[in-house]
Protein backbone atom coordinates (compact mmCIF):
# COMPACT_ATOMS: atom_id res chain seq x y z
CA UNK A 1 0.00 0.00 0.00
CA UNK A 2 3.13 2.25 1.12
CA UNK A 3 4.38 1.78 -2.48
CA UNK A 4 0.97 2.92 -4.24
CA UNK A 5 0.59 5.89 -1.90
CA UNK A 6 3.98 7.20 -3.29
CA UNK A 7 3.50 6.47 -7.49
CA UNK A 8 -0.13 8.60 -6.63
CA UNK A 9 1.86 11.32 -4.66
CA UNK A 10 4.39 11.15 -7.44
CA UNK A 11 1.83 11.03 -10.30
CA UNK A 12 -0.13 14.09 -9.04
CA UNK A 13 3.24 16.20 -8.69
CA UNK A 14 4.18 15.21 -11.86
CA UNK A 15 0.85 16.31 -13.36
CA UNK A 16 1.07 19.67 -11.40
CA UNK A 17 4.43 20.28 -13.36
CA UNK A 18 2.59 19.58 -16.33
CA UNK A 19 0.19 22.31 -15.75
CA UNK A 20 2.72 24.75 -14.64
CA UNK A 21 4.74 24.76 -17.85
CA UNK A 22 3.26 26.57 -20.28
CA UNK A 23 2.47 29.34 -17.75
CA UNK A 24 6.18 30.15 -17.32
CA UNK A 25 6.88 29.63 -20.97
CA UNK A 26 4.58 32.02 -21.68
CA UNK A 27 5.27 34.40 -18.95
CA UNK A 28 8.84 33.91 -20.32
CA UNK A 29 7.92 35.00 -23.88
CA UNK A 30 6.47 38.09 -22.35
CA UNK A 31 10.18 39.28 -21.31
CA UNK A 32 11.00 36.53 -18.58
CA UNK A 33 9.34 38.10 -15.62
CA UNK A 34 5.58 38.00 -14.70
CA UNK A 35 3.51 40.93 -13.92
CA UNK A 36 0.62 42.35 -15.24
CA UNK A 37 0.08 43.95 -18.62
CA UNK A 38 0.65 47.52 -19.17
CA UNK A 39 0.47 49.83 -22.19
CA UNK A 40 0.95 54.16 -23.03
CA UNK A 41 -2.99 53.73 -23.61
CA UNK A 42 -6.46 52.54 -22.81
CA UNK A 43 -7.59 50.13 -20.28
CA UNK A 44 -4.33 49.39 -19.35
CA UNK A 45 -2.68 52.90 -19.37
CA UNK A 46 -0.81 55.12 -17.60
CA UNK A 47 -4.27 56.47 -15.97
CA UNK A 48 -4.87 52.86 -14.43
CA UNK A 49 -1.14 51.54 -14.24
CA UNK A 50 -1.53 51.97 -10.25
CA UNK A 51 -4.91 49.56 -10.44
CA UNK A 52 -3.40 47.05 -12.74
CA UNK A 53 -1.01 45.23 -9.13
CA UNK A 54 -0.66 45.96 -6.01
CA UNK A 55 3.12 46.35 -6.87
CA UNK A 56 2.12 49.36 -9.27
CA UNK A 57 0.61 51.27 -6.09
CA UNK A 58 3.18 53.90 -6.36
CA UNK A 59 2.30 54.75 -9.94
CA UNK A 60 -1.13 56.18 -8.32
CA UNK A 61 -0.03 57.48 -4.79
CA UNK A 62 3.51 58.47 -5.07
CA UNK A 63 4.17 62.01 -4.05
CA UNK A 64 7.43 62.05 -6.25
CA UNK A 65 6.40 60.61 -9.90
CA UNK A 66 8.13 61.76 -12.75
CA UNK A 67 8.34 62.73 -15.55
CA UNK A 68 7.47 66.54 -14.51
CA UNK A 69 7.30 69.68 -15.81
CA UNK A 70 10.96 71.65 -14.80
CA UNK A 71 9.98 75.21 -14.08
CA UNK A 72 11.87 77.84 -16.48
CA UNK A 73 12.39 79.41 -12.99
CA UNK A 74 13.94 76.65 -11.36
CA UNK A 75 18.03 76.76 -10.96
CA UNK A 76 20.69 74.66 -12.37
CA UNK A 77 21.43 71.76 -10.40
CA UNK A 78 24.66 72.89 -8.06
CA UNK A 79 26.13 69.25 -7.79
CA UNK A 80 29.39 67.90 -9.65
CA UNK A 81 28.58 65.53 -12.03
CA UNK A 82 31.16 63.50 -13.90
CA UNK A 83 30.69 61.30 -16.67
CA UNK A 84 33.15 58.69 -18.09
CA UNK A 85 31.47 57.44 -21.01
CA UNK A 86 33.25 54.72 -23.42
CA UNK A 87 32.79 52.78 -26.33
CA UNK A 88 31.75 49.15 -25.67
CA UNK A 89 29.36 46.56 -27.50
CA UNK A 90 25.19 46.90 -26.11
CA UNK A 91 22.47 44.47 -26.20
CA UNK A 92 19.52 45.75 -27.97
CA UNK A 93 16.31 44.63 -27.47
CA UNK A 94 12.71 45.62 -28.65
CA UNK A 95 10.91 44.63 -24.86
CA UNK A 96 7.89 45.51 -26.34
CA UNK A 97 7.88 49.22 -24.91
CA UNK A 98 10.89 50.87 -26.31
CA UNK A 99 14.26 50.02 -27.49
CA UNK A 100 16.48 49.12 -24.39
CA UNK A 101 20.23 49.07 -24.74
CA UNK A 102 22.37 46.91 -22.14
CA UNK A 103 25.74 48.28 -22.08
CA UNK A 104 28.81 46.47 -21.43
CA UNK A 105 30.61 47.66 -17.97
CA UNK A 106 33.05 50.23 -17.50
CA UNK A 107 31.20 53.38 -18.25
CA UNK A 108 30.05 55.19 -15.22
CA UNK A 109 29.10 58.69 -13.90
CA UNK A 110 30.47 60.31 -10.68
CA UNK A 111 28.04 62.50 -8.92
CA UNK A 112 28.55 64.44 -5.81
CA UNK A 113 31.48 61.90 -5.37
CA UNK A 114 29.35 58.95 -5.58
CA UNK A 115 29.82 55.70 -8.59
CA UNK A 116 26.94 54.90 -10.78
CA UNK A 117 27.81 52.41 -13.72
CA UNK A 118 26.18 53.24 -16.72
CA UNK A 119 23.11 49.68 -16.58
CA UNK A 120 20.74 50.62 -20.15
CA UNK A 121 19.73 53.53 -22.05
CA UNK A 122 16.74 53.78 -23.99
CA UNK A 123 14.39 55.91 -25.81
CA UNK A 124 10.30 57.89 -25.46
CA UNK A 125 8.75 59.63 -28.31
CA UNK A 126 7.62 62.41 -27.25
CA UNK A 127 10.24 63.25 -24.64
CA UNK A 128 9.01 62.53 -20.97
CA UNK A 129 10.63 65.11 -18.48
CA UNK A 130 9.66 68.62 -19.82
CA UNK A 131 11.56 72.00 -19.66
CA UNK A 132 9.40 75.01 -19.52
CA UNK A 133 6.91 73.04 -20.98
CA UNK A 134 9.03 72.06 -23.85
CA UNK A 135 9.35 67.95 -24.01
CA UNK A 136 11.39 67.33 -27.48
CA UNK A 137 10.62 64.79 -30.10
CA UNK A 138 12.18 62.15 -28.34
CA UNK A 139 14.44 61.25 -25.50
CA UNK A 140 17.00 59.21 -23.97
CA UNK A 141 17.38 58.22 -20.47
CA UNK A 142 20.51 56.65 -19.33
CA UNK A 143 20.05 54.50 -16.43
CA UNK A 144 23.14 54.36 -13.80
CA UNK A 145 22.85 51.96 -10.54
CA UNK A 146 25.42 52.84 -7.56
CA UNK A 147 26.50 49.86 -5.27
CA UNK A 148 23.83 50.26 -2.94
CA UNK A 149 21.45 50.38 -5.78
CA UNK A 150 20.41 53.59 -5.84
CA UNK A 151 19.59 54.77 -9.13
CA UNK A 152 20.19 57.99 -11.33
CA UNK A 153 18.91 58.81 -14.52
CA UNK A 154 20.56 61.20 -16.99
CA UNK A 155 17.31 62.67 -19.52
CA UNK A 156 18.54 64.32 -22.96
CA UNK A 157 16.16 65.46 -25.10
CA UNK A 158 15.83 65.36 -28.48
CA UNK A 159 14.57 67.10 -31.57
CA UNK A 160 13.85 66.48 -34.93
CA UNK A 161 17.54 67.73 -36.98
CA UNK A 162 20.83 66.89 -37.76
CA UNK A 163 21.08 63.40 -37.49
CA UNK A 164 23.03 61.99 -34.48
CA UNK A 165 25.32 59.44 -35.70
CA UNK A 166 25.31 56.93 -32.43
CA UNK A 167 21.06 56.50 -32.65
CA UNK A 168 21.66 56.43 -36.63
CA UNK A 169 24.13 53.71 -36.21
CA UNK A 170 21.72 51.98 -33.67
CA UNK A 171 18.91 51.94 -35.78
CA UNK A 172 20.71 49.59 -38.00
CA UNK A 173 19.93 47.26 -35.56
CA UNK A 174 16.70 48.25 -34.74
CA UNK A 175 14.71 45.00 -33.88
CA UNK A 176 10.82 45.35 -34.97
CA UNK A 177 8.84 42.82 -33.30
CA UNK A 178 8.68 42.41 -28.95
CA UNK A 179 11.02 40.86 -27.24
CA UNK A 180 13.09 40.44 -30.36
CA UNK A 181 17.19 40.81 -29.43
CA UNK A 182 19.71 42.51 -32.38
CA UNK A 183 21.31 39.61 -33.78
CA UNK A 184 24.38 41.50 -33.73
CA UNK A 185 26.28 43.55 -31.34
CA UNK A 186 27.00 47.04 -31.76
CA UNK A 187 29.41 48.98 -30.78
CA UNK A 188 28.59 52.57 -29.53
CA UNK A 189 30.20 55.16 -27.34
CA UNK A 190 26.66 56.90 -25.47
CA UNK A 191 28.90 60.03 -25.32
CA UNK A 192 27.58 60.60 -28.62
CA UNK A 193 24.28 61.43 -26.90
CA UNK A 194 25.49 64.27 -24.98
CA UNK A 195 24.79 67.60 -25.42
CA UNK A 196 27.78 69.96 -25.68
CA UNK A 197 26.57 71.70 -22.89
CA UNK A 198 26.08 69.65 -19.72
CA UNK A 199 24.48 71.89 -17.41
CA UNK A 200 21.37 70.38 -15.87
CA UNK A 201 18.76 70.17 -13.24
CA UNK A 202 18.68 68.14 -10.44
CA UNK A 203 14.76 66.15 -8.73
CA UNK A 204 13.82 63.58 -6.81
CA UNK A 205 11.86 61.51 -8.83
CA UNK A 206 10.50 57.96 -9.99
CA UNK A 207 10.44 55.43 -12.22
CA UNK A 208 8.60 56.69 -15.33
CA UNK A 209 6.99 53.14 -16.03
CA UNK A 210 5.23 50.58 -13.53
CA UNK A 211 6.01 49.95 -11.05
CA UNK A 212 6.89 53.65 -10.71
CA UNK A 213 9.86 53.18 -8.08
CA UNK A 214 10.56 56.37 -6.36
CA UNK A 215 13.62 57.25 -4.82
CA UNK A 216 15.40 58.37 -8.43
CA UNK A 217 17.81 60.78 -8.98
CA UNK A 218 17.09 62.71 -12.34
CA UNK A 219 19.47 64.56 -14.31
CA UNK A 220 17.70 66.52 -16.51
CA UNK A 221 19.59 68.15 -19.43
CA UNK A 222 19.25 71.94 -20.47
CA UNK A 223 20.69 72.01 -23.82
CA UNK A 224 19.01 69.22 -26.47
CA UNK A 225 20.71 67.45 -29.03
CA UNK A 226 19.50 66.67 -32.72
CA UNK A 227 18.24 63.19 -34.48
CA UNK A 228 17.42 62.74 -37.77
CA UNK A 229 13.64 62.62 -38.92
CA UNK A 230 13.76 59.28 -40.06
CA UNK A 231 15.02 57.92 -37.30
CA UNK A 232 12.09 59.48 -35.53
CA UNK A 233 9.72 58.13 -37.81
CA UNK A 234 11.22 54.33 -37.65
CA UNK A 235 10.74 54.36 -33.81
CA UNK A 236 7.13 55.91 -33.91
CA UNK A 237 6.24 53.10 -36.43
CA UNK A 238 7.22 50.41 -34.04
CA UNK A 239 6.23 51.98 -30.46
CA UNK A 240 3.97 54.52 -31.20
CA UNK A 241 3.95 57.32 -28.63
CA UNK A 242 5.49 55.66 -25.48
CA UNK A 243 5.36 58.76 -22.86
CA UNK A 244 4.36 58.57 -19.80
CA UNK A 245 1.90 61.87 -18.92
CA UNK A 246 3.66 65.03 -16.62
CA UNK A 247 3.27 64.25 -12.96
CA UNK A 248 2.24 66.89 -10.59
CA UNK A 249 5.57 68.77 -8.91
CA UNK A 250 4.13 68.56 -5.04
CA UNK A 251 6.48 70.02 -2.85
CA UNK A 252 10.04 68.57 -4.42
CA UNK A 253 12.87 71.19 -4.73
CA UNK A 254 15.61 71.20 -7.29
CA UNK A 255 18.85 70.83 -6.19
Amino acid sequence: MRAWKKMIVLGVALALALAVMPALAKEEHKGGHAGPHWTYEGNNGPAHWGDLDNAFEACKVGKEQSPIDVPGTAPKSSRKLEIHYQPAPVDLVNNGHTLQMTVAPGSYIVLDGTRYDLVQFHFHTPGENAVAGKTGDMVVHFVHKNAKGALAVIDVRMTAGAANPVVTALWKFFPKKADEKALDKSTVNPAGMLPGSQTFYSFAGSLTTPPCSEGVTWMVMDQTISVDAKDLKTFGQVFGKNARPLQPMGSRKFN
